[in-house]
């Protein structure tokens, strides 16, 4: 009867696998009933169990049952460890190749901006040296040649003027270079007319080179962009110079001023020669020369251009250049604009 109860109390396969368990079941049993009688039970052993063909056979399924079960629970385990594990791999190795690429354009930006850099000082000392060179030869020209007649001291006079002119202008775009190479520039921005802008600029450049024609395609409303009118003025001026100066064979500037969604986009283009293919390549990288330039003669046009690209994304626009179908070139860009247009 204590065996019976025992094994009953047993799952089948214990019975088969557990037989020290029986046994010392068994003893403390034994030693309890036969206390009384002062007989002390030391040892008890099964020697066999032998359970019936059908137990037997039910024992055995449930048993490969059960093996089968913890086989299923280790293989879902070592799945499970094996695909934490390689997700957790390729999670480390999209953080390894996210870090290493943003290292990788922080290292690009800065040798962008060395080389930037490098190109407008070499600008910047060409750009100073030419007209400097000329004003010092026009006024030792006039001090060393005093019987020189009113006529050819005018026009010495009118050069230095013009070069002097040409210097303040590379001075103030070197200052807007300077400033917006600061990550927090302040602007100054009111709501501005975008055509009072570009006729105060053309009244600028016709002052300096009346020869050049300038037109102007308005929109059907006025268009109102917050902006420093100052520093938009300088855009346009640097624009009209670049025409001017480098455009070969140009006497015609028009800018084309339209409304875009949210945006105002303002086109200045020439009849000239157009963009060369290194032009259109780096045009605003500081260092960009016109067509068939002589370094010793002709200034360069990088500083404005680098200039224009600084100040209009200053004010959350952008800026490019290309070519015209029909021959000359086109510097466009654009400004946020207020919501509303009004009628003129």
């Amino acid at each position: 009867t204590t065996l019976r109860n025992i094994i009953g109390d047993m799952e089948l396969d214990e019975t088969l696998t557990s037989r020290e368990i029986i046994n010392t079941k068994m003893r403390a049993a034994l030693d309890i009933a036969t206390d009384p009688w002062g007989i002390k039970v030391n040892r008890v052993e099964l020697k066999n169990i032998m359970p019936p063909a059908a137990i037997q056979e039910a024992m055995e399924k449930q048993m490969k049952a059960e093996r089968e079960r913890r086989e299923s629970i280790l293989i879902a385990e070592g799945e499970k460890k094996s695909t934490i594990l390689v997700a957790e791999g390729k999670k480390e190795s999209v953080i390894l190749d996210a870090q290493a690429e943003k290292q990788a354009a922080i290292l690009r930006a800065e040798a962008e901006k060395e080389k930037m850099r490098g190109n407008l000082l070499r600008a910047v000392s060409h750009d100073i040296r030419t007209p400097l060179t000329s004003i010092v030869g026009s006024c030792s020209i006039l001090l060393d040649s005093p019987q020189l007649d009113r006529a050819d001291q005018r026009e010495l006079l009118l050069g230095i003027s013009k070069d002097a002119h040409w210097l303040i202008r590379v001075t103030e775009n070197i200052l807007s270079l300077t400033k917006f190479s600061t990550s927090n520039v302040q602007l100054r921005k009111e709501s501005e007319v975008i055509e009072e802008i570009v006729g105060s600029a053309i009244v600028k450049f016709r002052k300096n080179h009346p020869s050049i024609s300038v037109r102007v395609d308005r929109p059907e409303h006025i268009l109102l962009c917050p902006m420093d009118a100052t520093l938009i003025e300088q855009v346009l001026v640097n624009l009209f110079e670049n025409v001017a100066i480098h455009a070969e064979n140009a006497d015609r500037i028009t800018v084309r001023i339209e409304r875009k969604s949210d945006r105002a986009v303002i086109a200045v283009e020439d009849n000239g020669a157009g963009f060369s293919n290194d032009q259109l390549s780096a045009p605003f990288d500081g260092h960009c020369t016109p067509r068939n330039a002589v370094s010793d003669n002709h200034r360069n046009m990088g500083i404005g251009l680098s200039v224009c690209r600084s100040i209009v994304r200053a004010h959350g626009g952008d800026i490019s250049i290309g070519n015209l179908a029909g021959g000359g070139a086109s510097v466009r860009f654009w400004l946020p604009c207020e919501e509303e247009d009004y009628d003129e």
